[in-house]
């Protein structure tokens, strides 16, 4: 699994961004994460692909028989712009 976005910044969260659920919210697997610890509910943490990545807030975990499922809020923009939000989301 790749770690790091095409701007070699760490990836916390593999996930396709036109995945939405019923919430509206795009959706990944928890172990999917290169970082699971960084991933908690209001976490600000980088997710998508290493080619198309976003700054984002975990809104929840969802536990499901197929496993715990994490809803993001991307922020709109390029990700650069908002990392940032998840470098003050580790003091938390």
């Amino acid at each position: 699994m790749f770690s790091h976005t095409d701007t070699g910044h760490e990836l916390d969260l593999f996930l396709d961004l036109h995945s939405m659920d019923e919430t509206g919210l795009p959706w990944g697997f928890l172990r999917d994460s290169a970082y699971p610890e960084r991933i908690h509910e209001g976490a600000w943490i980088t997710a998508g692909t290493p080619d198309v990545w976003v700054v984002a807030r975990v809104i929840d975990i969802v536990a499901e028989p197929s496993g715990q499922i994490v809803h993001i809020q991307p922020q709109r923009g390029a990700g650069t712009k908002w990392l940032h939000l998840r470098s003050t989301a580790a003091a938390s």
